[in-house]
């Protein structure tokens, strides 16, 4: 519905799906995962831009357009020049990653998570590579 927050089990999905799959990947290096960013047709703004000199926005105004042949690229070097990301609970007084004073299945997965790509970033050190090369 948009308006409360998913369920644990719906958040999870998404932390191992998108986060960790998706986000993390392509963070790491992962060759293959850019590679699926950069060629899906459904990289796509919405658009007009309310901002955009001579548009009066309005609702409804905006839909899908084609995010042209750069798209994919831009994506993959957006998620790249990710510096940190948060898992928050959103609902006051409940909270989605622990169990009392233990992590849950969610706490644990983004916490790993965000151990991978540290540990990433400190094996590239390292080795002296900048931040920016792929990870081979």
């Amino acid at each position: 519905d948009w308006v409360t927050p998913a369920p644990q089990p719906e958040q999870l999905q998404y932390m191992k799906e998108f986060y960790r799959s998706t986000i993390v990947a392509v963070k790491t290096g992962s060759a293959a995962e850019a590679a699926k960013i950069r060629t899906t047709p459904w990289i796509m703004p919405r658009g007009p831009d309310a901002h955009m000199p001579g548009v009066r926005y309005s609702e409804g105004l905006s839909v899908a357009m084609a995010g042209g042949p750069q798209a994919g690229d831009d994506a993959v070097a957006a998620i790249r020049s990710l510096v940190s990301v948060a898992w928050f609970s959103e609902q006051p007084g409940k909270n989605y990653i622990l169990r009392g004073v233990q992590l849950n299945a969610l706490g644990r997965t983004y916490l790993d998570a965000c151990r991978e790509v540290d540990e990433h970033y400190a094996r590239r050190r390292r080795l002296g590579l900048a931040v920016g090369e792929v990870f081979g």
